[in-house]
């Protein structure tokens, strides 16, 4: 699936480019593989226990899988919003496997009051995650910013480092999960 979009949700829990939610009850895990989005995601301002999650590809992912999907997202969360959680490919990882999955660029803005800004969870792959039970090979453009501000010390949330021009070579791909010979081939843009 490849998702060129803009979707604005205020005061909506969740935005994503492709789901909203994946899994949730234990016993109907869902795969998500595949799947690309480009575009820009808005939602807040929410109040309560949780505040909004929005990612590139999902929003929230509960007890299933994300792999092979790739996120280029320009993600705003406007107002005050308590604990956002914010990913260009997840926004909240619970239960979670991640694999080969890519941010190739974008940002993650999170528009509300200066003493707010402490409470954002965000970052180039995924903003949060509780008891995360996987999370190999992922990459993230090294210009990526989270409120103005590009990466410096990146975690496992951010992902491997990786530069725009790295992104456009098979090698890299190949390197980090991506089987370049039978499954995908870079296409006009460069990117698988």
């Amino acid at each position: 699936c490849v998702m060129d979009s803009e979707v604005n949700a205020p005061g909506v829990p969740k935005v994503a480019g492709i789901v909203g939610m994946s899994g949730r009850d234990g016993n109907n895990p869902a795969t998500v593989t595949g799947c690309r989005f480009q575009g820009k995601l808005t939602c807040g301002p929410r109040t309560g226990t949780w505040g909004p999650m929005a990612g590139g590809i999902a929003a929230q992912n509960h007890t299933s899988t994300l792999e092979y999907c790739a996120a280029n997202a320009e993600i705003i969360v406007n107002g005050s919003s308590k604990n956002p959680r914010t990913g260009i490919i997840c926004g909240y990882a619970n239960y979670s496997t991640l694999r080969s999955n890519a941010a190739l660029g974008g940002s993650i803005t999170y528009d509300a009051a200066s003493e707010e800004q402490g409470y954002m969870r965000a970052g180039r792959i995924y903003g949060d995650a509780q008891n995360l039970r996987t999370s190999d090979y992922q990459i993230a453009d090294s210009s990526i910013t989270v409120n103005k501000v590009t990466v410096s010390s990146p975690s496992d949330k951010d992902g491997i480092t990786v530069t725009a021009d790295e992104l456009k070579k098979e090698n890299t791909w190949e390197q980090y999960g991506w089987d370049m010979e039978a499954a995908w081939k870079l296409g006009e843009n460069g990117y698988p």
